[in-house]
């Protein structure tokens, strides 16, 4: 007598749970349609001339957006790094448009191309912009985060076929005011190839490069001396062809790109040290004045010696 009446229910509730299943959000579900309907407070961007529009120059993050996106979910990123920032909430956010992020905010013209490591944690990354920020003392200065202003949904014409058609040197050969290199305790951009060529490009076109790290801009008062001697170690020990890309394909890419320039990796190896040698000893000698701090004057002076000596 049982059985019959709990079929019918059954066969009655089952469209409605099967409606309304779907409909139940994650509290990172939630979190997202929340950052999406706040977007408007936003104050619109100066719209740049039609044809200007989609080019990477324009596709520039502010700070305050930036840190308004890690306030909004840094109870879900954590220590985590960029790979799940992007798969997690970038990608869900610009999946009904197929665009980049910024794109959702109007992209504005790029003041500072950021050169970094996805598997930094983003936390840590965000910290090293806002330390830059305030080392620049710009009130609204914007980024160019390739996770941001790259089309996730259409990566391989962002790459173009030629890495000098990439928006990656797009950006750089736009006029852009300088590079900043985001640096954790590993030092994971000089691992990196495309962080490299970027680094390789941003110095032939004579870009000012500044590393920030989360205790502020290396040579500034404040920045851990640590990583002065981390870079110093790496560069002892760098060669590009031991160096990562998330594509191989890419990494092939950017090796040919080499050797057509400048012969031969090794030859990049070398230059790529004089760049950074150069940028040290500049640091040295702006952070050794009187009154500056001499355990950074030292560090600094130390990390230009561990890798100098590569050269005697």
């Amino acid at each position: 007598y049982f059985v019959l009446p709990l079929v019918v229910c059954a066969a009655l509730l089952h469209p409605v749970v099967a409606w309304l299943l779907p409909r139940q959000r994650t509290p990172l579900q939630e979190a997202r349609r929340e950052y999406l309907s706040e977007l408007s407070s936003f104050s619109p961007a100066t719209i740049p001339a039609a044809e200007d529009q989609d080019h990477p120059r324009n596709q520039g993050l502010s700070m305050h957006a930036l840190q308004h996106f890690w306030e909004h979910f840094k109870r879900f990123v954590l220590e985590r790094n960029m790979h799940f920032v992007v798969a997690n909430i970038v990608e869900p956010l610009t999946e009904k448009r197929q665009t980049s992020f910024v794109s959702l905010l109007q992209g504005k013209p790029v003041s500072y191309f950021v050169s970094h490591s996805w598997a930094t944690p983003f936390q840590h990354f965000v910290q090293c912009l806002q330390r830059h920020t305030a080392f620049t003392g710009a009130l609204e200065p914007t980024y160019w985060i390739c996770s941001f202003a790259n089309n996730q949904w259409d990566i391989a014409k962002e790459i173009g076929t030629d890495v000098l058609d990439s928006a990656f040197a797009k950006v750089l050969q736009s006029g852009v005011q300088g590079v900043v290199m985001v640096l954790d305790q590993q030092v994971q951009p000089l691992t990196r190839v495309w962080c490299l060529f970027e680094f390789l490009l941003s110095s032939q076109l004579q870009l000012d490069v500044v590393f920030a790290t989360d205790l502020g801009v290396l040579g500034d008062q404040g920045a851990s001396p640590d990583i002065a001697l981390q870079i110093g170690r790496k560069l002892r020990t760098l060669q590009v062809a031991n160096c990562h890309a998330s594509a191989e394909e890419d990494k092939q890419r950017i090796f040919q790109f080499i050797r057509c320039r400048m012969g031969s990796l090794a030859n990049m190896d070398i230059q790529i040290r004089q760049q950074m040698s150069r940028i040290l000893q500049h640091l040295e000698l702006e952070t050794c004045i009187p009154g500056s701090s001499h355990v950074a004057c030292r560090c600094l002076g130390l990390a230009h010696a561990l890798f100098a000596v590569y050269f005697i």
